[in-house]
């Protein structure tokens, strides 16, 4: 390099190694030595597209071949000279710089997008009265009504009215009532037989006493195994009564969800046998998944599995209160998938539901208790509370559950599995979750 009384510092030649070191030396000398505008200068001229650009803006000022003959031949002296006599540094800069804001204006020309422009008018629909907007929100679902809510500001000032807020949560209420099968408009079938055995007690005398040896009192004992009968079923206004407002029981009412399934991961220990070589048996844990939709007839399924199922596989099984039948996967596949579902009823009372399966000669029941996980939604976590099991000719239960341990369902909700109620006086849908 050429020996001057200033040399170029090292981290600027490190900084901006792309470049001819002799180049920037001189630049260093016509700059008197000043690093700062040292700085600003290679920042500029550091990439050949920005001193093309600069050759295109100086044709004006008949410059331009001796800039060319500078770059492309290295003319060190040349350069030193146009760089000192015929363009200074700040006309350098500024033009550099120009080059830089053309390029922005351009880059956001191409890429911005013209904005239709927003006509502040008011609607029409405001200037209804107030009896039509009512009408209009009596027409409304749940969902529909709170969407509409954020759109129209009309909409929103109306529904913020406790009064007509909380009639409006009164039809919520009283459909999502209706919907919870606390008392069963429709005699299910378990109740038929019940009921035909109760009326004709004198007829199934001896088998009901060989069913049940300690008790003879047959019509007693032979029910008490369904639900909680000693629990009191409230009415709609008692349960209204432990709110304050139809808006806290819409929004805190446990029920259940039939628009998604409830699972559960599960284990036990499974003891091997000791084999010749060893001294110990061995021991297992197996792990499974239990899956129950319920359905508003009073009916649920479950489904037991040996993995964690995907969403196609929960569509497939739970769309239907029936057993799906899928000819693709054999008949010996499709005989354990039918084992390994179980179908019964439930009934709910209160917080509580009531299970009740049979499979051959083996009888299921289990207790279970709703309950409102982190306050997201109500009825998204089922406590298993209690659970037995009866087989035929025995006269013992077995439990089933293990009460030191907790064990929970888990609601996921599943958009193809959601029902809607009909409203046959207003004609809107209720959608539950």
């Amino acid at each position: 390099m050429l020996q001057t009384l200033h040399q170029v510092p090292k981290q600027v030649l490190l900084e901006f190694y792309n470049l001819n070191k002799l180049q920037v030396q001189y630049l260093y000398d016509v700059l008197e030595y000043n690093l700062d505008s040292l700085y600003r200068v290679l920042q500029n001229i550091k990439s050949a597209e920005l001193i093309d650009k600069l050759i295109e803006a100086l044709k004006q000022k008949q410059q331009k071949e001796g800039l060319l003959k500078s770059m492309t031949y290295g003319n060190l002296k040349e350069l030193k000279n146009f760089l000192k006599q015929r363009i200074s540094f700040e006309n350098l800069i500024s033009s550099l710089e120009q080059l830089n804001e053309e390029e922005e204006k351009q880059k956001v020309q191409a890429t911005e997008v013209q904005e239709r422009q927003i006509i502040q008018q008011d609607s029409r629909f405001l200037e209804l009265p107030l009896y039509i907007h009512l009408l209009v929100m009596d027409y409304l679902d749940p969902q529909s009504l709170h969407i509409s809510r954020l759109v129209c500001l009309k909409m929103n000032e109306i529904f913020n009215n406790p009064q007509i807020s909380d009639r409006f949560y009164k039809k919520f209420c009283q459909a999502l009532f209706d919907q919870i099968e606390t008392k069963p408009v429709l005699i299910s079938p378990f109740e038929k037989t019940r009921k035909f055995i109760n009326d004709n007690l004198h007829i199934f005398e001896q088998q009901l006493q060989l069913i049940n040896q300690i008790n003879h009192n047959a019509s007693q004992t032979i029910w008490s195994i369904w639900g909680n009968t000693q629990q009191k079923i409230l009415s709609f206004y008692e349960i209204h009564q432990q709110y304050q407002s139809y808006k806290d029981m819409y929004d805190q009412q446990l029920r259940l969800n039939y628009c998604g399934v409830y699972a559960m991961k599960e284990y036990y220990i499974k003891y091997g046998e000791a084999q010749f070589q060893q001294t110990s048996a061995p021991c297992y844990r197996v792990e499974f998944f239990r899956y129950i939709r319920f359905w508003r007839d009073g009916t649920f399924t479950m489904y037991i599995s040996s993995r964690k199922l995907k969403k196609q596989d929960i569509l497939e099984y739970f769309r239907y209160p029936e057993i799906a039948v899928m000819p693709k996967l054999g008949v010996q596949k499709q005989m354990q998938i039918e084992e390994s579902f179980l179908r019964g009823e439930y009934r709910i009372v209160l917080d509580e539901v009531y299970i009740i399966a049979a499979r051959q000669s083996t009888t299921f029941q289990y207790k279970y208790k709703i309950k409102n996980y982190q306050n997201k939604h109500p009825g998204n976590v089922l406590q298993l509370l209690l659970g037995q099991m009866h087989t035929l000719g025995d006269t013992y239960r077995q439990d089933i559950a293990d009460q030191s341990k907790k064990k929970y369902f888990i609601y996921k909700h599943l958009e193809e599995f959601r029902d809607e109620l009909q409203d046959e006086q207003h004609g809107w849908k209720n959608v539950v979750y």
